[in-house]
Order: C-alpha cells, then sequence, then structure tokens
C-alpha cells in the first residue's frame, strides 16, 4: 500500500466508553409524560469518567427497542444525575444500562512529498505532414446556365405541447398527543406549550377535533373537564371550532391522552 497513514486513518477504532446503569429514578409520575421533571441517578465503576452536557445511550438486556438518551447534568459523590436527552420507542427504566462513546481523534497526516521524475522522455516529434493534392481548376463553359430564382425554406409549424395535468393538493393531517395525570382534567404547563406550537406551526383557521381513545374507562366528570381545559386554551390561541370525536389509541401511547387534530 503507497500510504500507510490513509489505512491507519481508516481503521481507527472507537475508544472504550464509559457504561454505567440506571439505579433510581426521582420525580417520578405516570409515563411516558412530564419527562422534563424526572431526574435520573446513575452509577458504575466509570462514574468519574463522564462531564456534564454528554450524552449516554440507554441499552436494556433482552429489549431490542430504544429506550432513549440520557443527558449527564451533574456529578454528585461518585453518583451521575441525569436528564431525558432524546425520548426512544420506550421510557428509561430502573437496571437499563447508559453507555458512553468517544471518538478517539485522528493524528495529523505527514506533508506530502513531491517526488521527481527520473524517467523524463524526450519530446515526440510530429511526422511532417503530406502536401495537399493538386485540384484541378475549374472549366468555365461558354454557354452559361441561366439563374435558378431560390425558394424560401418553409418554416415547420410547431406541434401544441399539452399541459399538464392539474393536481389537487391533499391536506396533511396533524395530530398532537396530551397527556394528562390519572383521575385528573387540568392541562399540564407542557400541555400548554404544545398546544402554542400546533397553533404557531398549523394556524388558528382551519378544521381542529379533539380525539379522546375509547379503550379505557375514565369518570365522565373527569373526561368533561379534559376537553374543556383543551378548547379553554385552544381558544384563548385563537381557535374558534374545536370538534370531538372517539379513535383508536395509538401503540406508542400509554397512559390518560387526547389527541389534538387539525385537518
Amino acid at each position: 500500500m503507497r500510504n500507510p497513514w490513509l489505512c491507519l486513518c481508516l481503521t481507527l477504532p472507537l475508544a472504550a466508553g464509559a457504561s454505567l446503569r440506571v439505579v433510581a429514578v426521582e420525580r417520578k409520575g405516570l409515563p411516558p409524560f412530564e419527562d422534563d421533571r424526572r431526574v435520573y441517578r446513575l452509577e458504575g465503576e466509570d462514574a468519574a469518567r463522564v462531564r456534564p452536557g454528554e450524552v449516554l445511550q440507554l441499552v436494556r438486556t433482552g429489549d431490542p427497542r430504544d429506550p432513549g438518551r440520557l443527558k449527564v447534568a451533574a456529578l454528585e459523590g461518585g453518583r451521575v444525575s441525569a436528564v431525558l436527552e432524546t425520548r426512544g420507542a420506550t421510557y428509561p427504566l430502573v437496571g437499563d444500562q447508559a453507555i458512553l462513546r468517544r471518538i478517539s481523534p485522528v493524528p495529523p497526516l505527514p506533508a506530502a512529498v513531491v517526488l521527481p521524475d527520473l524517467a523524463l522522455r524526450p519530446p515526440r516529434v510530429a511526422a511532417p505532414a503530406d502536401p495537399p493534392a493538386a485540384q484541378a481548376a475549374p472549366v468555365e463553359s461558354a454557354h452559361p446556365a441561366p439563374a435558378v430564382p431560390s425558394r424560401p425554406a418553409a418554416k415547420p409549424h410547431p406541434e401544441p405541447v399539452p399541459a399538464a395535468p392539474s393536481v389537487a393538493a391533499t391536506p396533511t393531517a396533524r395530530h398532537e398527543s396530551i397527556f394528562f395525570l390519572e383521575g385528573d382534567g387540568s392541562l399540564s404547563p407542557k400541555g400548554r406549550d404544545k398546544l402554542q406550537a400546533a397553533v404557531r406551526a398549523w394556524g388558528a383557521e382551519g378544521r381542529w377535533s379533539l380525539a379522546v381513545p375509547e379503550d379505557r374507562v375514565i369518570p365522565e366528570k373527569v373526561r368533561q373537564a379534559r376537553i374543556q381545559s383543551i378548547r379553554k386554551t385552544l381558544g384563548a390561541l385563537g381557535v374558534s371550532r374545536v370538534g370531538l370525536r372517539d379513535v383508536q389509541r395509538k401503540d406508542a401511547d400509554t397512559g390518560d391522552v387526547v389527541y389534538v387534530e387539525k385537518g
């Protein structure tokens, strides 16, 4: 191989990362809502190697789903405090393994050395071109032929190009999941933030509706309180009318949820 440095850079392995384990979860709530209020405590022999701000990948033995990623918040007496950075297919649990991977720095490449060409070849000399063959002089006729007037070439008529058929734009259905505590009909601060973000992104005009999953038995008083709290917040944001319907629960959602939809 001509350049061993290139081979070394392409085969550099990842540095061994720190491995920790989730031992406790503080400020618990019904999963998976209110993730930003949870503090995860991690322990392990590599606790002193991590630094605040680094991201840990969660791995669960026997479960192929991604539990998500944690972000290191602080180091306290050999224990690591972390918060949820990225939500995965499921939520973190006590016993999950947290892994930190760091990539080794790539060493600088040596300066390129240009070697002179020792085998210089003499320039090639092109062979002389053959002289052009003598052309016979045209013989003039004693009686020149009469000139024929030239006709202008007919311009072809352009063929009409068919117009492309117009395709009507299909509106895209949009939805947001609003979670509630069990037996509580009040809207959480995170739920209000989700509604404000949805109105800013989708616009207050158009058709809005609330979809309540029908697979869980909820007291009618609590159900009506949740619907009224969402409608009141949307009305304050400029949404005039909000419909209501029953739907099937999405597989990834657990707990008490109401879907806010538009379109």
